[in-house]
């Protein structure tokens, strides 16, 4: 286990589940303030955009936070 998983367990953040880890209540709280904090900086940083902008910048960041949340770490060898 990496330091970072161990930490988050020790948070009560994730919990281990079928092989892997999810996350648990307070650690899907957690991502739901992270995501609406992130989401108000995008805004203002595209406001200059037109709104078909936004909605297809919307659409690709839901899709790849999405595969993110969904996918676990490739391993990376040295």
């Amino acid at each position: 286990m990496s330091a970072a998983t161990v930490e988050l367990g020790r948070r009560g953040l994730v919990a281990p589940a079928d092989g892997w880890f999810d996350s648990t209540v307070s650690g899907d709280e957690l991502i739901d303030r992270l995501v609406d904090l992130r989401r108000e900086h995008l805004a203002a940083r595209l406001a200059d955009c037109t709104p078909e902008e936004r909605e297809e910048f919307a659409h690709v960041l839901s899709r790849l936070a999405n595969d993110l949340l969904h996918e676990p770490p490739v391993e990376v060898r040295k």
